[in-house]
């Protein structure tokens, strides 16, 4: 089955044939049907480079989809009974598309099934007739659901596209949206924004995703015009990387995150009320900058700070933006860390070994810009990375990267030359978590997955190594293939 959606150019390299094998081994082990009926939904997980905590608020924010992310194989069942099992959670979910879903009260209670349930209770909520479950086995990169990099809602959009298949519904990427936020905000009690279904949905190889929360509409940016030649090839300037801190948290579960969201509403409240604008809607987007720059003095301390990280942002994604679509990877890059620096100081997010590792990071040779990934209370750093640098000296060392025979990156001077760089970051003595690898992303623009289409083969790297173990990845020579958008249906073969 195909998705409705834009085309753009981006070379699949996830997921690979291997692991749509093991998914659908998994649905046609649980299922007793054949393997000709499985199909597969895709969905990558996302980066935002600058944009922190400002879609609640209708801000502007930019987004890519990376080269990981969830993977659903399912079949229809025979009526109306939904049968889930997880790569990551032990038990089997069962329960009906016609019960009917109630929103969750206490956070405590919220676990893997509760993001199917609320598949459920979107589409029953926004009046879809569900009429037949799934059989289904769902599996994400073990070790980053809960990082940061928005695993909840990639989970939450492939129920919702498996449950829409089997029933025949045909629902756009910006319906899909909103179904997946009502998940999230009326379903599970978060309340964040748009971004994380958006970029999941919308985003494509090569481009930056510029997102407008409040008015729901989007655009693609280039890196810079003169490079469009190249980035037809996928040969990309730069590299991003994912530092995992070994931290994990359920973002639902963490009162922190409603809290500020709280607060932002409050500084507007005062600052709409200030101005004589009290009957609109109490979200900073609905605050002029020069009224803000007017009546900050009114507002309380920690308002103030959730104020000036707001309008201090909103300011960078416009700068990060127009710094891509010239090129300038160093603009772009001190805008990302000075976002970070804003995160910690104003919006005050981020624990003591989040901190350690984004600070680690401003300091390696090579990154151009890093912050924090998703609410920056646990999870990734993300960093921009020269994809030429070959510096030294216990920051990123020179090496190639082979394939082992357990698909783990290794050590290989002699690699070929497109093989990726290793970087290797010391922890300090007073990290205090466990010290984790981090995966190689690529920017990736989600796809329909075609059997047979070409496809770039990326390998994750080395775990168990002390402090962190940072890995880079090459390009792909080869124009791509064209795709359609966001989350995706791995088609059956006839």
């Amino acid at each position: 089955m195909v998705a409705p959606g834009g085309g753009g150019g981006g070379a699949a390299s996830w997921p690979s044939e291997g692991e749509l094998d093991v998914v659908r081994a998994k649905v046609v082990e649980i299922s007793g049907r054949g393997a000709g009926e499985v199909r597969v939904v895709a969905c990558p997980y996302r980066i935002c480079p600058l944009g922190a905590h400002i879609d609640h608020q209708g801000g502007t924010v930019t987004a890519m989809t990376i080269n990981y992310g969830v993977l659903l194989g399912f079949v229809a069942s025979d009526d109306a009974e939904i049968s889930l099992q997880s790569g990551q959670f032990e038990g089997v979910i069962r329960f009906r598309v016609d019960d009917l879903q109630k929103p969750i009260e206490n956070p405590e209670n919220i676990n893997w099934e509760s993001y199917a349930r609320g598949a459920v209770y979107a589409l029953q909520n926004f009046g879809y007739d569900l009429k037949k479950g799934i059989i289904g086995y769902i599996s994400g990169v073990k070790g980053l659901d809960s990082s940061g990099l928005s695993s909840s809602a990639a989970v939450g959009i492939a129920y919702l596209m498996a449950l829409e298949n089997v029933n025949d519904l045909v629902v756009s990427p910006v319906d899909n949206i909103q179904l997946d936020k009502s998940i999230e905000n009326k379903y599970l009690g978060l309340e964040n924004g748009i971004l994380d279904p958006s970029a999941i949905l919308l985003s494509r190889y090569g481009y930056l995703t510029f997102m407008d929360c409040k008015t729901a509409t989007h655009s693609y940016v280039y890196f810079s015009v003169l490079s469009k030649s190249q980035q037809c090839q996928g040969e990309l300037p730069f590299k991003i990387l994912l530092a995992f801190s070994g931290l994990q948290h359920n973002l639902p579960k963490k009162s922190g995150y409603n809290t500020r969201v709280f607060e932002c509403k409050e500084a507007a409240r005062a600052l709409l009320c200030a101005s004589g604008c009290e009957d609109a809607s109490s979200i900073l987007r609905n605050v002029n900058p020069a009224i803000y720059e007017a009546q900050k003095c009114i507002l309380e301390e920690n308002l103030a700070r959730r104020a000036e990280h707001y309008f201090s942002e909103m300011k960078r994604v416009v700068k990060g933006r127009d710094a891509w679509a010239r090129g300038d990877l160093r603009e772009f890059g001190q805008l990302i860390s000075a976002s970070g620096r804003s995160s910690i100081l104003n919006y005050e997010c981020g624990s003591k070994e989040m901190i350690q590792l984004y600070e680690i990071l401003l300091k390696a040779p090579g990154v151009l810009g890093a912050r924090f990934s998703g609410a920056g209370f646990r999870g990734c750093c993300l960093a921009v990375v020269e994809s030429g640098h070959r510096g030294g000296g216990g920051g990123v060392r020179p090496g190639r990267v082979r394939e082992g025979a357990a698909g783990a990156g290794e050590q290989d001077p002699a690699g070929p030359p497109r093989a990726g760089l290793r970087a290797r970051v010391t922890a300090p003595a007073s990290y205090s978590s466990p010290p984790t690898a981090v995966l190689p992303v690529s920017p990736e623009q989600p796809r329909i997955a075609v059997p047979g289409a070409p496809r770039r083969r990326w390998r994750r790297g080395d775990a168990g190594v002390q402090g962190w173990t940072v890995v880079a990845w090459a390009s792909a020579r080869r124009a791509p293939p064209v795709y359609a958008y966001g989350a995706w249906l791995v088609p059956v073969e006839t």
